[in-house]
């Protein structure tokens, strides 16, 4: 294991000072800089080499290529020891200015003057070295040159020293260090001293001051010198320079074939050794950028402090053999034949040129996976020290031309790029990619008749810019599962003989689905799409769907009609938030062919391999269940406005296509009202509610179709022309696991065409509802049937209370506008002209504010903060997005009540679009499940000893006090100690009251709150929360064990049964002792059943049994926890972890019908979806297995140190459970917040 804390991080926080006005000479301030190991940076810019540095860089090369003329001109051994002992003291000046560079960019008068200075002793230096064997006041002018210039980049390190601490001991450190070491060069001015004696002593002042510079520099200079601020380098910037540099090398000595037209005229042999020269510096530079080739790798700056510094060493022997083996092929553009030492200098310098890349190649990390791609790195790389081996030796053939050499070499070198190139492929890679999206992207249109695509479908967003394509398809007359047929983009035609393409996106994937359409007929044709997660959807007429019970900025429904009257590409103006099985059918008789399928992505979902965490072991089933949780993360957590809103307001109102109606959250109060609103329809019909509930709309919908043609669908609800259909509940029809009213029909009496306006009114009375349109009598719906449907738990206590809300059915589209609610009294409750963007937060669409993570992908599109807390250490072992984890903490905080009847608390099932002004109109419904906000909690706790980060805590650390506050007051029973109240509900224990699972998780809390506490310096909430732990603690202990059981009760009403979590968190909660934990554990075969296990005892046994992946997530952590905190042996909690991670939850992976790639919410057990085609088979929730294989089996977590109190990373497996698993190895990544870097084992 390594960590890798003293290099540069991908990702930092940098500090933005006020901007200062200008000055001709500023304060050098460092850009970057390590702060006891922690890189601190001033700016988050990305820094380019600038316009100075590079015109440094040109004088520089010029007078390298001057040096490497001369050994060109006269080559033999003793000038190759002349080259390098003139050229090697000029790189020292330009890596001085390279460092002065790098650390402070003032680009101020007096850095400019200083380069200018410098640039001009070089002047000096280069006119001199060549000479300064011949002459020695050429020698002397030589070494004083060498020496002033070092002397001035020193004093400008010392000065700038004095004006900022960051660098400031390594600075003078290197002053002092560089004066002493230049005063071994004095004796190259004495006339007396041989010139043999000279060239020793220069060799050695060269090797002592690289090796000074080393030293002061490496960790070694900042541990001896125990300093808190250290130098960092912009490793960003650095990498820039050094390949610019590169490049203008390689230009050098291109410019010799042009220059003087010396391959002039027509078509010779010198003109094709001059093309040669070309190729050859051409791949050369090709080799430069392609390193070595791997997908994701670790470049040698970042890698390790050997790489870094060896990497920057190496570019001195590259740059000087490039420049002496290019310059001899270029000369060979001017001769006939190349003598002898031009050939071993040719070949010499080219072939050390490519061994150097291939040393330079080698100090990369690959992070690709064994397999991933055609060949591993050191056989793509081997090619070099061979081919570099072969032209090193080339002028030993005495009989080949200089045609010939250059040939082979090119040869070479070509054959090395075209190897590398082709091995470096992916595995399964094609060597022609389809060609994808070439049409404008002015052909997307919302014509009249097509409901569901618009010109950007979520445009302006923060999505990635990306598609997911299918990977494989069959077309024929009904969906299939065998036999699919590897897609490559081939077009797909659908005709009536085969209407139906089934596709298979491998997994799950999101975002708005689009077709390109090659061909159709004049008339057009009708499409229908269809997405499922669940293969089994795809044969259902509603898919797994559709989702009628929360607008979550997603298309509600699992199917769609596409009408295609042109070619080109129709995308839908809905998300689709997971998916990994899709159709598309031929409604129309018209034939059509598809050239492109796929969907727009609205989220960035990665391979495995190319998260920044990551996870291996000699079994691949355990590599499996880690990428489940892994992958569930990249759908479920948004970016900050990626999420559109699916409503598009304008002056002439709002556009609403077919969806589940978004209310209003104004209207929660009204009673007994009526409302009018203007609709003009586009496509088929308006939709409506009125006495709605706030949780979601719940209460009576009204669908009213217009007498145009509709739209086809396979839908079996085919609405009638000119009728309205009235339901209760989520809407016209049932949807799994919630049912509504049935639908009631009625005509209406009167023509309705689209692109008309119409004034739509709805009275609420006693008995029901009266419709009228344009101020006639329409319909009344009466309510007699509606009130068994009634439910105050989701809706109002009453059909004629509640708000209203708008949206139509599937497949079509409205305009609405000019709303206006009038009382009983004859009083205007409430207009709103729909015109503004007011609208959006209102209705609870607006596009969502923040980054969050949902509860699930395409389902349950909501923030369950509960559920997080699974979903917070997952992020932190895999994708390392911590700043989902800060978005979620200041979220929850920004929704917390300071006043009025929920103070304290936070939302615990808040809606993506809703403006947090309309918070209190979900209160109680979306902030009651109690145990909840403990887990918010827990969450906190975490993220404290994931991050150690007290700047986000500190801020709400006076609304986590709160928080616990109203808990305690308002739910703890003071005569027990245990958890209850009339108004709590506790998901963690069937809603029991007194119950052992959320009294537990409860002093979980506290535990980790005690630590933060003491971190702030909060000495007395620390301890009243270190006794209220001990308290309740004691108080589960009391009245909760029993022996009888050898477990803990459920609760103090359900004595006789035992549960899961009261399990699970009793061990976490460091309640349970070793005995307890044991016998708690041994208990746990009460609940199993078939594959897993269920929550309690109190829960019988079935076929619709449900097995929580959420729930069995906390017991496995707590497996763990009793083995290593507890001592309980290995050979009781092995088994249980055994069956956990290769029975129950392999389940989500090898059954194709099923498997999405990702984590499930519920298991039956027999291990199918465990809420059927409902199941939402991308939960984060069911992935805890992600991080509890990081924390426990690759053993790379935060943990306390009991001797000194502090928080701190460790590598320890938990050997035993890795040997009863059977594992021979396991290895990984861990990235560190902040950015900064990761830890390896």
């Amino acid at each position: 294991m390594a960590e890798n804390t003293d290099i540069q991080p991908s990702n930092v926080q940098p500090l933005t000072p006020e901007p200062k006005k200008r000055a001709l000479f500023r304060q050098p301030l460092a850009l970057q800089w390590f702060e006891d190991g922690v890189l601190k940076k001033r700016s988050d810019e990305e820094r380019q080499a600038g316009r100075f540095e590079l015109f440094l860089d040109l004088l520089y090369v010029a007078i390298l290529a001057s040096f490497a003329d001369g050994l060109a001109e006269h080559p033999s051994g003793v000038q190759v020891v002349k080259y390098i002992l003139i050229l090697a003291p000029s790189w020292h000046i330009w890596s001085d200015l390279r460092e002065i560079m790098n650390s402070f960019y003032n680009d101020d008068l007096g850095q400019r003057i200083l380069i200018l200075w410098i640039m001009a002793v070089l002047v000096v230096y280069g006119n001199n070295a060549v000479v300064a064997d011949e002459d020695i006041t050429a020698m002397r002018a030589t070494i004083a040159s060498y020496m002033v210039a070092r002397l001035s980049a020193c004093t400008a390190h010392l000065v700038y020293s004095f004006a900022s601490y960051h660098h400031r001991a390594q600075q003078r450190l290197w002053f002092f260090a560089s004066i002493f070491v230049l005063l071994i060069y004095v004796p190259l001015y004495l006339e007396s001293i041989s010139l043999r004696n000279k060239i020793a002593v220069a060799a050695v002042g060269i090797i002592v001051e690289q090796c000074l510079w080393v030293f002061c520099y490496s960790p070694v200079a900042k541990r001896v010198m125990r300093i808190k601020y250290t130098t960092a380098a912009d490793i960003g910037h650095e990498i820039d320079r050094f390949a610019a540099f590169y490049i203008i090398v390689l230009g050098e000595f291109l410019y010799a074939i042009i220059v003087g037209h010396p391959a002039a005229a027509g078509f010779n042999v010198r003109l094709l050794r001059a093309i040669w020269t070309l190729i050859i510096a051409f791949c050369f530079n090709w080799l430069y950028v392609h390193n070595d080739g791997s997908l994701n790798y670790e470049h040698a700056i970042r890698h390790s402090i050997v790489t870094a510094f060896t990497w920057v060493m190496m570019h001195l022997p590259l740059v000087a053999s490039m420049l002496a083996g290019g310059h001899v092929a270029a000369a060979s553009t001017k001769t006939e034949e190349l003598e002898g030492a031009e050939l071993w200098l040719l070949c010499g310098g080219l072939g050390i040129g490519i061994l150097c890349l291939y040393v330079i190649a080698l100090l990369h990390r690959s992070d690709d996976p064994p397999g991933t791609l055609m060949l591993p790195k050191h056989l793509r790389l081997i090619i070099r020290p061979v081919i570099g081996t072969i032209i090193i030796c080339l002028p030993l053939s005495p009989h080949l031309g200089s045609t010939a050499f250059l040939s082979i070499i090119m040869s070479l070198i070509v054959f090395c790029v075209v190897w590398e190139n082709v091995t470096s492929l992916q595995c399964g890679a094609k060597f022609w990619e389809s060609w994808e999206n070439t049409a404008y992207p002015d052909d997307y249109r919302l014509t009249p008749r097509v409901t569901v695509a618009d010109a950007a479908p979520g445009a302006g967003t923060n999505a990635p810019k990306r598609s997911y394509t299918p990977v494989a398809y069959s077309i024929g007359t009904e969906p299939v599962i065998d036999g699919l047929i590897k897609y490559a983009g081939e077009p797909l035609k659908l005709d009536a003989a085969n209407p139906v393409v089934t596709l298979d996106y491998g997994a799950n994937v999101a975002g708005f689905p689009f077709v390109e359409v090659s061909s159709v007929s004049a008339s057009g044709a009708q499409i229908e799409l269809k997405y499922s997660e669940p293969f089994g959807g795809l044969k259902e007429p509603w898919s797994n769907g559709p989702f009628l019970y929360v607008n979550g900025l997603m298309n509600s429904f699992r199917t769609e009609t596409f009408n295609v009257s042109t070619t080109g590409p129709t995308t839908s103006f809905f998300i689709q938030g997971g998916q990994r099985w899709q159709t598309i059918t031929l409604l129309s008789k018209e034939s059509i062919t598809i050239n492109g399928v796929g969907f727009r992505a609205n989220v960035d979902i990665r391979p495995i391999i190319e998260l920044p965490g990551s996870f291996s072991t000699s079994n691949n089933v355990h590599d499996g269940v880690w990428g489940l949780g892994a992958r569930s993360l990249d759908l479920a957590c948004v970016e900050a406005k990626s999420q559109p809103s699916t409503w598009e307001v304008s002056k002439e109102g709002a556009l609403v296509r077919g969806q589940y109606p978004a209310i209003s959250l104004r209207g929660v109060g009204f009673k007994n009202y009526e409302m009018s609103f203007s609709t003009k329809i586009v496509t088929g019909g308006v939709g409506w509610r009125a006495a709605a509930g706030p949780n979601g709309g719940y209460g009576p919908y009204f669908v009213l179709t217009s007498g145009s043609e509709n739209l086809l669908s396979s839908s079996p609800l085919q609405l009638k022309p000119n009728s309205l259909v009235a339901g209760y509940g989520f809407s016209i029809i049932n949807q799994q696991l919630l049912p509504s009213a049935p639908a009631q029909n009625l005509d209406v009496p009167m023509n309705l065409s689209d692109n008309e306006w119409y004034r739509i009114t709805t009275s609420i009375t006693a008995t029901g509802y009266n419709i009228s349109i344009n101020g006639t009598h329409a319909a009344f719906v009466p309510s007699e049937s509606f009130k068994p449907y009634v439910n105050p738990g989701i809706g109002t206590s009453s059909l004629t209370d509640g708000t209203f809300g708008f949206g139509p059915f599937l497949n079509q589209v409205a305009y609405y506008r000019d709303v206006e609610v009038i009382g009983q009294d004859g009083s205007v409750l409430y207009t709103n002209s729909l015109t503004g963007d007011d609208v959006y937060e209102e209705y609870g669409i607006a596009m969502n504010p923040r980054a969050v993570c949902l509860d699930g992908s395409a389902r349950d599109r909501e923030i369950w903060i509960g559920d997080f807390v699974h979903t917070a250490r997952m992020i932190a072992v895999s994708t390392g997005r911590y700043d989902y984890i800060e978005s979620m903490i200041d979220f929850e905080f920004d929704w917390q009540f300071l006043d009025g009847p929920g103070a304290g608390l936070v939302p615990m099932q808040a809606p993506m679009g809703i403006g947090k002004q309309y918070r209190a109109v979900l209160y109680p419904l979306q902030f009651g499940q109690t145990d909840y906000h403990f887990f918010f909690l827990v969450t906190i706790g975490d993220y404290y000893t994931i991050t150690n980060d007290l700047n986000l805590l500190r801020k709400h650390w006076d609304g986590t006090k709160f928080l616990v506050k109203t808990l305690i007051s308002r739910y703890l029973d003071t005569k027990t100690n245990l958890f209850a109240a009339s108004d709590a509900f506790w998901f963690t224990a069937q809603n029991t009251q007194h119950a052992t699972a959320p009294t537990a998780l409860f002093v979980i809390a506290l535990n980790k709150l005690v630590e933060i506490a003491k971190a702030l310096k909060d000495t007395e909430t620390a301890d009243y929360y270190t006794e209220m732990s001990k308290t309740i603690s004691k108080a589960v202990n009391d009245q909760l064990w029993s022996p009888a059981l050898g477990a803990y009760s459920m609760s103090l009403d359900h004595l006789g049964d035992t549960a899961l979590l009261a399990t699970a968190f009793t061990i976490r909660a460091g309640i349970a002792n070793t005995t307890q934990a044991t016998t708690g554990i041994q208990k746990l075969s009460d609940l199993f059943y078939q594959i897993g296990y269920k929550d309690s005892t109190a829960i019988g046994n079935g076929p619709g049994t449900q097995l929580s992946p959420n729930v069995q997530g906390f017991l496995l952590e707590s497996l763990f926890l009793a083995h290593t905190q507890l001592n309980v042996p290995a050979s009781v909690v092995v088994p249980v972890i055994k069956n956990l991670l290769e029975v129950y939850w392999p389940h989500m992976l090898n059954q194709n019908q099923y498997r999405t790639g990702s984590s499930w919410e519920y298991v039956f057990p027999d291990g199918s979806p465990g809420i059927g085609l409902f199941t939402s088979l991308n939960h984060p929730w069911g992935g805890a297995p992600t991080y509890i294989y990081t924390d426990f089996i690759l053993g790379v977590r935060r943990e306390k140190n009991t001797t000194t109190g502090q928080e701190g990373w460790v590598f320890d497996p938990v050997w035993e459970v890795v040997e009863g698993l059977g594992l021979t190895w396991a290895k990984g990544k861990m990235p560190l917040p902040g950015g900064q870097g990761w830890i390896e084992a």
